[in-house]
């Protein structure tokens, strides 16, 4: 035998490497989650209120039997508070307003091109007519009744100046 002593007891085993450590599982989204989703479970009591015969205000997680009780009502953690969230409601003030602007204004040019088309077929309307009385000799009305009141020489020119001036003032 050689002078090594022989090993009365076994050495002890390695852990097996799984490769899980508790800094890559804080790496990792759902973690996270997790953890928040478990602090608001712990959130979701309910908390009451009572003076005591002192007149000092308490509050606790469960009513009490000789004292009257009122449960608290809490806002949720998660509302939006503060001057940001006035700051929010000026922002959508402010975009509703120019939103209603630009309505308004489509609207107005809307009609604008409406009144503009219509101005158009009247002018187109006003020359046809001018034309027509111009290579017309003979012209005349209908009446109330049905029946045609003809034109002399005199009231033709007079019906042909009045288109005349109506599309020198309104067909430009």
């Amino acid at each position: 035998m050689t002078g090594v002593p022989p090993r009365l007891f076994k050495q002890p085993r390695q852990p097996a490497n799984i490769g899980i450590s508790l800094a890559s599982i804080a790496k990792r989204p759902l973690f996270f989650a997790l953890l928040f989703m478990g602090a608001g479970i712990v959130q979701a009591g309910q908390i009451y209120r009572w003076v005591d015969a002192e007149g000092t205000s308490h509050f606790g997680d469960r009513p009490q039997r000789d004292v009257a009780t009122q449960e608290v009502q809490l806002r949720p953690l998660n509302s939006i508070e503060g001057p940001k969230a006035s700051r929010q409601k000026q922002q959508q003030k402010l975009l509703e307003s120019y939103d209603r602007g630009r309505e308004e204004k489509a609207k107005t040019e809307a009609a604008g091109l409406r009144q503009q088309a219509l101005k158009v077929r009247q002018c187109a309307k006003m020359r046809q007519t001018l034309e027509y009385y111009e290579r017309s000799s003979i012209l005349f009305e209908k009446q109330a009744d049905g029946s045609k009141r003809f034109l002399d020489n005199k009231d033709r020119d007079a019906e042909v100046a009045h288109l005349k001036a109506a599309i020198a003032s309104e067909c430009r």
